[in-house]
């Protein structure tokens, strides 16, 4: 083995002590030394144990030995591949550090003798990685200095061959799609000159840090991306910048597709296309039509082909109709960002995952929440980011079902430089005199920013934290064998063949991925997908059911107690009542079902109970039930239900497929054996648990601790419960409190034992609205 070390002042001799690092215990002597260099044997018994060593120097052969910092190991000389020295720093001795923020573990903590070595090989290298080392300075430890990042060469690892298309029958777990909005203004330019806008914010100045370096590192994982043109910017920036992008991005087979930045038509000279420079986030839908139909006329024009995706400019999902874009051959929109810009009803605002809005797949730009230690939550785009935050939530979301869970990461062609951020006054000023000389006088109007504003400018070198966040995402899939990239074109494709996500959902949530700062490690969060808007929008899908032929007909319990006790002894009479749906109900039966109260917008309104619960409840009254009949769901009303089996996963099937029972009774001589309902006291105030034991609730009370349990659930949080339920609840009622109640099951096990279920009170998005404003 051969250590080294910088030479130390004033020493002419060192000495070098072997010792067992864990136990201190001295192995061997070796020296005196004249230069600061040792070669050795390690002794037999070092292979037992990690080698450290003590360094001593004197500064004459007469003077005393002096200790030189605290033991380290002895690591030696780099030679596998497993390690990296960083270099000595001028240190000989140094602690050495890695820490994963995407675990939130410390992966290398060591004092070091001699050059610092990196064991890179303890690392996943697709993780958030930072590394420092802290030298000792002979009167103690050292400036550690800032957390860096792993070398590049490192973070690349070896070229990954091109990924295979997404061919039919595919069926991964995950799906990426990196796109790059290919754009640029000169808001962004320390010198604003119009004529440099694309050369230096599309293609990255002169060393081509723009979408081609987008497409080198691409590349390197052997992944195609998705460059979205903002195709008329050839109104503000000329045709031959937009015709030369187009060959750029043509030439080297990535995929184009179609971003649209109406303000660019504010300065045409006709005063048509001007009359559409704020059409795309209008209610004019005649007005998007015609932005829409210019757009993809002019791409095509300039060789970009028929579009088949668009994304709007600064994600503003329009509120127009989304059929408006089919006529065009846009089948894919991938504009609507939860909570940025975007006008479009809450119903699609909320999904994290493809969906289909009639004929047109939305694909939403993937966004996840960062909880930090004090249990705040801050939403991030899956995009190039620096400081120490975690998009490994993003990358490790899994699909156990047919389609895959699909993430899209979002950069722009300038988003790999480096920035600087100027809020003088003074600055302000000059810029605007330069543009005013280098534009015409309606430009410099337009261009200027208002009072106040602080520039974000663009430098001409490559942003390594910006970098790095790229590489991350795209080594995460690529060392994934159950994930891949792919293009909007693919996914259409394989979307269309396969009928995905146009059958019955597996999960009543979509996910939002979290990355937890207190642990470093990531999770999912859900997201409510039956709101209210979406009651909204399936209100005609659930029709009102016939009426009942009942004496009592879904009365509210303490009317029906009442009419029961008003029975002579021996007296018969049949009550006809509506299966899991509460008397007082004013909405469809299905949509009581399938929507809370909250997203209904109506208050607690009775208990909905099975027939098993309502058999047992009507004994309790004091009567005997002498026989039930079930009145079947109409089939169109089945074959709802059916398409919306994960929400009411758990809920026994017999009791689904009931729409009414008729119960005929026999009053009996004695008293009900139960209190009057008025009379029946609260259940006592939760503890901060979810209930564990339903066996002493009846069934008016259910509906208040299912509420109780709600409200101190987390918003975004789960929870995982195991009831005790005796009669007269049954699994079923108490699952279908649970729902009215606002919990979402994400898993259910009814047993004779009890009930077994996972449940999650979803984000809304006022959850994710608060956040963003940091309340």
């Amino acid at each position: 083995m051969r250590v080294t070390w910088p030479a130390l002042d004033g020493a002419r001799y060192y000495r070098l002590e072997l010792i067992d690092f864990d136990t201190r215990e001295s192995l061997r002597q070796i020296g005196p030394l004249t230069s600061p260099t040792c070669e050795f044997t390690a002794p037999r018994r070092a292979s037992a144990c990690r080698l450290g060593g003590s360094l001593f120097w004197r500064s004459g052969r007469l003077a005393r030995w002096q200790r030189h910092g605290p033991p380290g190991l002895l690591l030696g000389t780099p030679v596998h591949t497993d390690t990296e020295a960083a270099g000595s720093g001028g240190a000989a001795v140094n602690h050495v550090q890695i820490r994963d923020l995407d675990r939130g573990e410390m992966l290398q903590d060591e004092v070091v003798l001699g050059d610092p070595v990196l064991r890179w090989a303890d690392c996943e290298l697709s993780h958030h990685l930072r590394h420092r080392i802290t030298p000792w300075t002979g009167a103690g430890w050292g400036d550690p200095g800032d957390w860096r990042l792993p070398p590049s060469s490192l973070l690349l690892g070896p070229a990954h061959s091109q990924a295979p298309p997404l061919g039919p029958g595919a069926h991964p777990s995950t799906l990426l799609l990196f796109t790059i909005d290919t754009e640029g203004g000169v808001h962004r330019l320390r010198d604003p000159d119009p004529k440099r806008v694309v050369d230096e914010l599309v293609f990255g100045g002169s060393d081509r840090l723009g979408i081609e370096f987008h497409m080198d590192i691409l590349e390197h994982f052997g992944a195609k991306g998705c460059f979205f043109l903002d195709v008329l910017m050839e109104y503000s920036f000329g045709a031959s910048a937009v015709q030369r992008i187009v060959e750029t991005i043509r030439s080297r087979g990535h995929e184009i597709q179609l971003h649209v930045h109406a303000d660019h038509l504010l300065g045409a000279g006709e005063e048509r296309l001007r009359s559409l420079g704020n059409a795309l986030g209008s209610d004019d839908h005649a007005a998007f039509a015609a932005l829409i139909e210019l757009a993809v006329e002019l791409f095509e024009r300039r060789g970009g082909g028929r579009p088949l995706a668009d994304r709007a400019g600064g994600v503003r999902g329009a509120p127009a109709p989304r059929v408006l874009l089919a006529p065009h051959g846009i089948h894919v929109d991938a504009s609507v960002q939860t909570w940025f810009n975007s006008r479009v009803s809450d119903w699609i605002r909320s999904r994290t995952q493809p969906h289909w809005i009639g004929e047109l797949l939305e694909v939403p730009p993937t966004w996840y929440l960062h909880e930090t230690e004090a249990g705040d939550h801050r939403p991030y785009a899956f995009a190039p980011i620096a400081g120490n935050t975690s998009a490994a939530c993003v990358t490790n979301l899994r699909s156990d079902g047919p389609e895959p869970s699909v993430v899209t990461y979002v950069s722009h062609s300038f988003q790999l430089l480096r920035t600087e951020r100027i809020g003088d006054p003074h600055f302000r000023r000059d810029w605007i005199a330069r543009l005013e000389q280098l534009s015409s006088s309606e430009q410099a109007a337009r261009w200027s920013p208002p009072d106040g504003h602080a520039f974000t400018v663009n430098e001409p070198a490559p942003d390594d934290e910006m970098v790095a966040s790229a590489v991350r995402a795209l080594r995460a899939i690529a060392d994934r064998s159950d994930a891949t990239f792919t293009t909007y074109a693919e996914l259409w494709r394989a979307a269309t063949e396969g009928d995905w996500w146009r059958g019955p959902r597996l999960a009543p949530v979509d996910p939002v991925p979290t990355f937890d700062a207190t642990t470093g490690r990531g999770r999912t969060r859900a997201i409510r997908v039956y709101s209210a808007d979406l009651a909204r929008r399936h209100s005609e899908l659930a029709p009102e059911p016939p009426p009942a032929k009942s004496a009592v007909r879904s009365a509210p319990l303490p009317e029906i107690a009442a009419a029961i006790a008003e029975l002579a002894p021996g007296a018969e009479t049949s009550i006809t009542c509506n299966v899991l749906c509460s008397p007082a109900d004013t909405v469809p039966p299905l949509a009581s079902l399938l929507f809370s109260d909250a997203a209904l917008g109506r208050e607690p309104s009775g208990p909905a109970l099975d027939v098993p619960s309502l058999a047992t409840w009507l004994a309790q009254q004091g009567v005997e039930v002498q026989s039930v009949s079930r009145t079947a769901r109409p089939a169109s009303e089945l074959r709802l239900l059916e398409h919306h089996a994960a929400r009411l996963r758990g809920l026994d099937p017999a009791e689904l497929g009931t729409a009414a029972a008729t119960f005929v009774l026999r009053r009996l001589g004695a008293a009900p054996q139960s209190p009057p309902l008025a009379d029946r006291a609260e259940p006592p105030e939760p503890e901060d648990k979810p209930p564990d034991d339903l066996q002493e609730l009846t069934i008016e009370q259910l509906e208040l601790v299912a509420a109780r349990a709600y409200a101190r659930t987390k918003p975004g949080d789960e929870l995982s419960i195991r009831l005790a339920v005796a009669a007269p609840l049954s699994p079923t009622t108490v699952l279908a409190a649970l729902l009215r109640a606002g919990f979402e099951i994400l898993g259910a096990d009814p047993n004779v034992d009890g009930l077994a279920c996972r449940l999650a009170r979803p984000l809304e998005l006022a959850d994710i609205e608060r956040f963003v404003h940091g309340r």
